[in-house]
């Protein structure tokens, strides 16, 4: 049950971020770098994103659930992580 609730949770995260428009991709020289971007720029967007869904997702919680708070704050941070490590090709 616990894994269909946090399939469930990924479910809402993802599709919140589907839903909104996203501008174009910048432009990468030949090694795959983004102009005038450290890597630690790129880390610091990626935190944040990641960040606004935890968020969102804690948020999403109510009392009628059939979770605890504590349980679902739990969840929520396991999807985000697990986003977090997510690397799209």
């Amino acid at each position: 049950m616990r894994a269909l609730m946090a399939i469930s949770i990924l479910g809402c995260i993802v599709g919140t971020a589907a839903a909104q428009t996203t501008p174009p991709a910048p432009a990468t020289d030949r090694a795959g770098a983004q102009p005038g971007k450290s890597d630690a720029g790129r880390r610091s967007a990626k935190k944040n994103t990641t960040n606004e869904a935890l968020a969102s997702c804690l948020g999403q919680w109510e009392k009628s659930t059939h979770m605890t708070k504590q349980e679902w704050g739990r969840a929520c941070r396991r999807v985000a992580d697990r986003l977090r490590n997510l690397t799209v090709k």
